[in-house]
């Protein structure tokens, strides 16, 4: 008990004195650490990982240990803060009854760690995104599960009297983040953006847990510098939006199945193992449930070339089965598919996917790679290593194959479009893991070259990268036209010849590879594949990736809804203006753009955008504005006061009283406060 108290205690007083980055990394180890790391042990699987493989497993655990209690909460009711009580009483009895600590840590393992965790921190803060886009939206169900008097799955929707997301039907993470801002005592508007550094600190652990145990503390470091570089200098620089459920899941909790299924393989049929996978498989399908589809892929593409601990994986694809079912019935069951009528990623376009007679069969390779550097490295290895000295460097391949195969061959593409969407099947592609693979072939080439050399060699390689020539192709300039099909079919071909020869792709010892020499060797390839990311790394982590705050909502509405406008104001404005509201105060709004909403049919969408275009139309009458406002309990008007006789007709409107006038844009805004019903 006093463990809690005191973590509890001392993250309140950080969040008091210190900047909200650290002091959120210490409320993310009192709210998920901490729960994690006393489940992991009370179920006995300290007993068999060491301190590496339980911080690797720590997050997972902690999400599975969230999962009852916030359950129970929506099921009956309760307080966020009963909730947050509930899992501090689970975590305090988990404690008393714990196992004996893990094994120690080894010296290069413990000095990776203290090296990589600050450094991974600094650097994600200079790569932070401002709070915009998917971020506002996410925002705004973490502000709703704290605001909310009563948990239900309808009431975190942003919508006044809204449906659940079909990908967030059960909030996990938003819940376990917005305990995380509850706990250090910071506003969760200027605090959600400073989860970042948080979230990569767990990255840290996941990704090095997951990379010593497919080959080693060596292949474990470089897999790990790949990451954090790649998601720096990739098309889409993500590291700074690591906190987000989408890379949340690929950064986070995927590295966590690769080590579950990896450990789980050396001692088929441990129960606690076969649990970490299972508990990886649910909180990856809560967090969004479409994100389960590449976890599943990765395991049927281990098991396909192990094969060895199918009912585990056939276990896995049954809680994800579970949750599919529980989406379908809170969310889609008994409402139309919504047609994207606008937005991104609304058809199937030659920039993404292949096309034949205009079907998707795969994913192009310029969407797959994204400008990842090292993908291609990963990739001409593929082949190479299951043949090479079959099976024993065959699993790092393994591990890349199902994701590669479910984004990459003729098929499952066509088939994620006309279930998941578009809109999430097109990020699949950086779910694949080369990492690992790329990270094996640099301890090969440390282990085979002249150490002697390697150090020379690789500082007058680096200094022609730095100083060369800005016009410098880049070897991802040939991307597009690398033929990604024929690698995932040849690994189909791969798992098919495994299985008739009767080999098994198992992990196999460590390698004993030196460290430095072969994370050197890791991230010049990197570099030099593409000379201008080095100096983009750089100038970002000097001067720091560009944050532009893209906002039209003017402070003064915001002040104004959240002084005045009471605990939890019904608010009709346009729709953007409504998107960016329900996450900056607790406000409900009545409509938000279509691209947010592609997965909210049960909250009728559209018919929300027409009757808030009906009631910005000057035309229409007083009786159909009162019957707009009566529909969705609507308490706060936010009205562009750029058609006056709009203005007009609702300052005479006795229904509505005029309380704020803000300048802005064009003409600026009017407030209007909606007059209790007498």
């Amino acid at each position: 008990m006093l463990v809690v108290v005191v973590a509890a205690a001392v993250t309140r007083a950080a969040g008091a004195v210190l900047p909200s980055q650290p002091a959120l990394v210490l409320a993310v180890a009192t709210t998920l650490v901490l729960p994690g790391w006393a489940l992991a042990c009370a179920v006995g699987l300290s007993r068999r990982l060491d301190t590496v493989g339980m911080l690797g497993a720590v997050p997972v655990a902690g999400m599975a240990a969230w999962t009852p209690a916030l359950a129970l909460g929506f099921a009956v009711g309760l307080t966020f803060d009963m909730v947050l009580a509930l899992v501090a009483l689970q975590t305090i009895v988990l404690l008393a009854v714990r196992d004996p600590r893990p094994q120690g840590i080894r010296a290069p393992d413990r000095l990776v760690l203290a090296i990589a965790v600050p450094v991974a921190a600094l650097i994600s803060v200079q790569w932070q995104e401002s709070l915009a886009g998917d971020a506002v939206f996410h925002l705004a169900r973490v502000r709703k599960i704290l605001a909310v008097p009563h948990l239900s799955l309808d009431s975190v929707s942003e919508l006044a009297n809204g449906k659940p997301h079909a990908g967030y039907v059960f909030p996990l993470l938003h819940a376990v983040e917005a305990a995380a801002l509850r706990v250090a005592g910071i506003n969760p508007t200027t605090g959600f953006p400073d989860l970042v550094p948080a979230a990569v600190i767990l990255v840290v652990f996941t990704t090095f847990a997951a990379g010593r145990a497919v080959g080693g503390t060596a292949v474990g470091t470089s897999a790990l510098a790949l990451v954090l570089w790649t998601w720096m200098v990739s098309s889409h620089p993500n590291l700074g939006m690591a906190s987000w459920p989408g890379q949340f899941t690929f950064l986070v909790l995927m590295p966590v199945g690769v080590l579950a299924i990896t450990e789980l393989l050396r001692t088929p049929g441990d129960r606690r193992l076969t649990a970490l996978l299972a508990a990886t498989a649910l909180s990856v399908s809560l967090v969004h449930v479409s994100y389960a589809v590449p976890l599943l892929a990765l395991l049927v593409g281990i098991v396909a070339y192990a094969r060895r601990c199918v009912l585990p994986v056939v276990l896995a694809g049954a809680v994800t089965a579970a949750v599919f079912g529980f989406v379908w019935l809170e969310a889609l069951h008994g409402y139309p598919k919504p047609v994207i009528a606008a937005g991104p990623y609304q058809h199937v376009t030659s920039d993404v996917f292949v096309l034949v007679h205009g079907h998707a069969l795969a994913l192009n390779a310029e969407s797959i790679l994204a400008h990842q550097p090292g993908f291609l490295i990963a990739l001409l290895a593929l082949v190479p290593l299951l043949i090479w000295r079959a099976p024993s460097l065959a699993y790092p391949s393994a591990v890349m194959s199902g994701v590669l195969v479910l984004v990459a061959a003729p098929g499952p593409v066509l088939l994620l479009n006309a279930t998941v969407g578009i809109g999430q099947s097109h990020r699949f592609g950086t779910a694949v893991p080369w990492e690992l693979v790329t990270a094996v072939v640099a301890a090969l080439v440390a282990m085979s070259a002249d150490r002697r050399w390697i150090l020379p060699a690789l500082v007058l390689l680096g200094a022609a990268a730095a100083i060369g020539p800005k016009r410098l192709q880049s070897l991802w300039d040939f991307a597009p036209s690398f033929p990604t099909t024929p690698i995932a079919i040849a690994a189909v071909l791969g798992a098919v010849w495994y299985a008739v020869r009767r080999l098994r792709a198992l992990p196999a010892p460590p390698l004993q590879a030196a460290v430095l020499p072969t994370l050197a060797v890791a991230l010049a390839a990197v570099m030099l594949s593409d000379p201008s990311s080095l100096r983009t790394v750089v100038s970002n982590v000097v001067h720091g990736h560009p944050r532009v705050q893209r906002t039209t909502l003017p402070p003064a509405i915001v002040n104004w809804v959240n002084q005045q406008g009471g605990s939890m104001p019904v608010v009709l404005s346009d729709q953007l203006r409504s998107y960016r509201l329900g996450a900056y105060t607790n406000a409900y709004v009545v409509a938000v753009p279509e691209v947010r909403t592609r997965a909210e049919p049960a909250s009728l969408p559209e018919q929300r955008r027409q009757d808030v275009i009906t009631f910005l139309k000057p035309s229409s009458s007083e009786a159909e504005r009162e019957a707009i406002i009566r529909k969705y309990g609507v308490t706060v008007l936010v009205i562009p006061a750029d058609h006056p006789g709009l203005i007009t007709q609702l300052d005479q409107d006795p229904l509505l009283e005029q309380r704020l006038h803000v300048p802005g844009k064009g003409h600026g805004w009017e407030i209007y406060s909606v007059r209790p019903p007498s």
